[in-house]
């Protein structure tokens, strides 16, 4: 029965578009893991260039505090060549303006130190999460390569199995089941009738359209769908 014939080339072509979703979904994951691999590379990139503006900001605290370090030996020294009393007074004022500038200079090289330290341990998890995220990625990716070897080669095997079955079903028959298929965005084209209900929009079948798909003298199409009907009895091998 051609019936037969044809479910069996519908069971190829269900199994064909789902080794075709699989094979169009391989390369997204693929890329998505490289997108994944990519962002561990930024984190710690980007980690490395905070640590280093850090660093950059803490040695250029270092040479202001040096630099009023000097400045305030030299004050000190000033103290004792002056010959009034309003130029030590003056001296002394500027020297209190001077330890409040480095006394400021030192919190702050504090805080450096202490974002640094916060900064060098997010650089390790950085680190090790990039070098356990490169392990992952290869190992997966050798994976899905294999996958969609293996997805390619079930594809050739079910195409070729198909083109072996199509010329033993009649022509106009097989046009109308693609022409099903194309409609229903590759779903099946021919579907059993269960419950007195089409097997793919679950309408309910008249009693009459039911006895004859069981009868199985002619093609019977769903009055809802346009799938073509059987009875499962009548195909059983």
């Amino acid at each position: 029965m051609e019936i037969q014939t044809l479910l069996k080339i519908q069971k190829l072509d269900l199994e064909m578009d789902d080794l075709k979703a699989r094979a169009r979904a391989i390369p997204r994951e693929s890329a998505q893991l490289d997108t994944e691999l990519s962002d561990a590379r930024n984190a710690l990139n980007a980690a490395h260039t905070q640590l280093k503006d850090l660093e950059k900001q803490q040695r250029h605290e270092e040479g202001v505090l040096a630099d009023k370090t000097e400045l305030l030996k030299k004050y000190d020294a000033q103290l004792f060549a002056v010959k009034t009393n309003k130029e030590y007074k003056a001296i002394l004022a500027e020297m209190d303006v001077v330890k409040a500038e480095m006394s400021s200079t030192e919190d702050r090289i504090l805080e450096l130190m202490t974002d640094i330290d916060l900064v060098r341990e997010q650089l390790k998890s950085a680190e090790k999460t990039l070098r356990d995220e490169e392990v992952t990625v290869q190992g997966t990716k050798r994976q899905l390569e294999t996958e969609l070897a293996e997805v390619t080669q079930k594809l050739g095997e079910r195409e070729q199995q198909k083109r072996a079955l199509i010329p033993t079903v009649d022509e106009e028959l097989y046009e109308l089941y693609e022409k099903i298929r194309k409609a229903k965005k590759n779903g099946p084209g021919i579907v059993p009738v269960k419950n007195d209900s089409c097997g793919g929009c679950y309408m309910q079948v008249p009693p009459q359209v039911v006895n004859e798909v069981i009868g199985g003298d002619r093609l019977i199409m769903c009055q809802s769908c346009s799938r073509v009907l059987y009875w499962e009895e009548n195909v059983k091998e």
